[in-house]
């Protein structure tokens, strides 16, 4: 803890950064609903510096940010609404946010759903249409096969 403080000392408290670090912290505590809190607020965070400033380097914190409020649902048990946002998320600017670590959390999470597969179907399609070349073919695929 002692560590991260340093760490942000010269950062607005407000900023993603400093957020998604509290976001990570409660999660190593077990503090899985105080953390999709600061994931969500960390998530608004870089989504507010990207719409103000275009600033791309607050990308990778976004994802970040949605990738952990998604584990953090899921594991509150709010399954629906950890897949709800991740799509949302998507949805907002495919191009930018659909990554590696999304693919792979929203095909996990399909697993639990009785359309899986045609839900993993329709994000490879995204990707597809948008030339995501950068994720891996096999992210799309049913775990274990």
């Amino acid at each position: 803890e002692e560590a991260f403080s340093l760490a942000e000392r010269e950062l607005p408290p407000d900023s993603a950064t400093v957020l998604l670090d509290r976001s990570l912290l409660a999660v190593a505590r077990g503090q899985n609903a105080a953390a999709a809190v600061s994931f969500a607020e960390a998530a608004s965070a870089a989504c507010a510096a990207i719409d103000k400033e275009g600033d791309s380097t607050e990308v990778d914190e976004a994802v970040a940010a949605e990738n952990g409020l998604a584990v953090c649902r899921f594991y509150t048990q709010e399954w629906r609404q950890s897949i709800q946002g991740l799509e949302a998320f998507v949805r907002r600017d495919p191009v930018q946010f659909l990554r590696q670590s999304i693919v792979l959390n929203l095909s996990s999470m399909y697993e639990f759903a009785t359309d899986a597969s045609q839900r993993r179907t329709s994000l490879r399609e995204v990707a597809m249409a948008y030339h995501l070349e950068d994720i891996d073919s096999r992210s799309f695929d049913k775990l274990g096969a």
